[in-house]
């Protein structure tokens, strides 16, 4: 039952009926994580006709973004082919994006989905930005999802719309439940309203999920337990199974879970959507939202996600359609430094190709990190020096540009140790979570361990403090 949602469902029918004659739009549907705006959007878009052309995407939570996934999405969907990064010269974005352009507008009046575009990459957003200004003398009509945190990603969202003409831009907030709202489905559900209310302000996932929560004892203490409790239903097999699906960002697919978890799969994936914790989308399976998938993998003990990722990782390889940029993902997580350091440059030169060159440092980051073991076998976070040998150079431009490095720069001096500077990865929202060398380092280096950037490679390169002050003289 989709409660409060008839003014925003009214102002997207207005929009499309603006769109269908001519005047198109981006419509930004924003809200909290689990405000209920996948709802939203399933819930408008299940009342079109067949006459309209819908064809949706999403961005994924992956370490590092895929980019234009959502691009490749659409056009999967609509049935027509993009070149896939494996050339040797850099995709041309202009050219591609106006490719896709004229093939959406060929397709008559069109609804184009993109969710969760707070994690989206800089070449996918370089596409909004296109599509965005020129919307208006189109019959498309440009769905997107974003939450309203504060997060980095929300900020990089907010300046691309921001650079949309005004007039262009419809934004749909989602708020929260009302407290008569969340007492009116717990009366149908005869259950506490009051208390439901209390611990979930409103939160249209977290009262469907405590809702669901059978018995009649206390309410659980969180959603987190909420979801557990559902899970812990199930039998062992498929348990296993939900812990498996559960580190997929967004989506897993079937053959991938074949592959993964053998013959069983098909029954346990089975009781899984039969309790209401996955969905079955024909081709692949995901949570209902976010939040529940995150709930699962948090639960997991450091060694079997390691595991788990390592066997997706395996099963991912077999296929090579797979974006480079899911199997660093998967790599990462399992902390396998060997493909990480096979498959990070290759996930950086496509990232690069499209323009996507902050993404394309993070694998390059990612690439520099040497194995490193403790004296058991357990991964060890390894810290970097620039080699005596190489000659320092600063940013690109300024002054002390490609400066040699200073006399006695390098060697550490008598009796002292060099110092070390870690690199910071950028591991998306699971960052903290991930253990051992890619555990992110902070924010930045400390004022006192400046970094500087070889412009030649694109590698970030730490240096330590006296020599990176010399360099810069």
């Amino acid at each position: 039952m989709l409660l409060e949602r008839q003014p925003q469902l009214q102002q997207m029918d207005a929009l499309l009926a603006d769109a269908t004659g001519g005047r198109g739009r981006v419509v930004v549907v924003s809200g909290e994580a689990g405000a209920g705006k996948t709802a939203l959007v399933e819930a408008f878009a299940s009342r079109l006709d067949g006459s309209l052309t819908v064809l949706r995407s999403a961005c994924e939570d992956l370490s590092i973004p895929d980019p234009l996934g959502p691009l490749y999405d659409l056009a999967r969907n609509g049935q027509w082919e993009l070149p896939r990064v494996i050339g040797d010269r850099e995709v041309q974005r202009l050219p591609l994006f106006s490719e896709a352009l004229d093939v959406l507008e060929a397709k008559g009046p069109c609804l184009l989905v993109i969710e969760d575009l707070h994690w989206a990459d800089d070449a996918t957003l370089d596409f909004v930005r296109f599509l965005g200004r020129r919307i208006a003398n189109t019959r498309i009509l440009l769905l997107i999802t974003a939450r309203t945190d504060r997060s980095e990603g929300q900020m990089r969202v907010r300046r691309a719309l921001g650079e949309i003409p005004a007039g262009n831009v419809m934004r749909i907030d989602v708020p929260l439940l009302s407290e008569s709202a969340v007492l009116s489905l717990a009366e149908a559900a005869e259950r506490d309203g009051g208390a439901i209310y209390r611990a979930s302000a409103g939160n249209a996932f977290f009262v469907t999920e405590l809702l669901a929560a059978e018995g009649s004892g206390a309410l659980p203490a969180s959603v987190r337990d909420a979801v557990l409790a559902r899970a812990e239903k199930l039998s062992p097999g498929a348990r296993s199974m939900l812990d498996a699906v559960s580190v997929f960002p967004r989506r897993a697919d079937s053959w991938a879970l074949s592959g993964l978890c053998g013959i069983a799969a098909a029954g346990q994936l089975a009781e899984c959507v039969a309790h209401g914790l996955l969905e079955d989308f024909g081709d692949g399976y995901a949570f209902r939202h976010e939040i529940a998938r995150t709930a699962i993998e948090m639960a997991l003990t450091p060694s079997k996600r390691r595991e788990y990722n390592e066997r997706a990782l395996a099963a991912l390889r077999d296929n090579p359609q797979v974006a480079t940029a899911r199997l660093v993902h998967h790599a990462v997580e399992a902390q396998n430094l060997d493909v990480v350091r096979e498959l990070a440059p290759v996930a950086a030169r496509e990232a690069s190709r499209v323009g996507a060159h902050r993404d394309a440092a993070g694998y390059y980051e990612l690439r520099r990190y040497p194995a490193d073991r403790d004296a058991g076998g357990a991964l060890r976070r390894p810290c970097l020096r620039v080699p005596p040998d190489r000659p320092r150079r600063c940013g690109d431009g300024g002054a002390g540009q490609g400066a040699p490095a200073a006399p006695g720069a390098g060697r550490p001096a008598q009796g002292r140790r060099q110092p070390q500077v870690p690199v910071a990865l950028r591991l998306s929202a699971r960052r903290s979570r991930v253990g051992g060398p890619f555990r992110r380092a902070g924010r930045g280096a400390p004022r006192d361990r400046p970094r500087q950037c070889r412009a030649g490679d694109g590698l970030f390169e730490p240096l330590a403090t006296g020599d990176a002050r010399r360099a810069a003289r």
